[in-house]
């Protein structure tokens, strides 16, 4: 299943401890997931997805926490969800340790902790 979703932060980007993340969905409701690089690593659901406007959302993402080194890489992928209340099923918080497959979801756009 394929629907463009964009992610306003390129590749490569310096992020803080918490950012505030935009990104575009032609469909569905947006899940904001992160993860240390590591490919072992398990991906953290991130701040509920607010409407901004008709296709971009925002939603709070954190990047480690206060005793992170800077330089430290992280993948942000967003899932697509049918709509809101299916997002609501993934808690704040929470961890998968797989990306669904049967939800469409971003490309991995890998930033660095500044």
């Amino acid at each position: 299943i394929s629907v463009p979703i964009n992610v306003d932060t390129p590749t490569g980007a310096p992020v803080g401890r918490i950012e505030h993340l935009t990104c575009k969905v032609s469909q569905g409701w947006p899940v904001v997931l992160v993860r240390d690089a590591n490919d072992d690593s398990p991906w953290w659901v991130q701040g509920r997805a607010e409407r901004q406007e008709a296709q971009t959302y925002s939603a709070r993402a954190h990047f480690g926490n206060e005793t992170t080194e800077p330089g430290q890489r992280y993948q942000i992928v967003v899932l697509s969800a049918a709509d809101e209340s299916t997002a609501q099923q993934y808690e704040t918080g929470t961890t998968l340790e797989k990306l669904p497959t049967n939800m469409p979801h971003s490309d991995p756009v890998e930033v660095v902790r500044r």
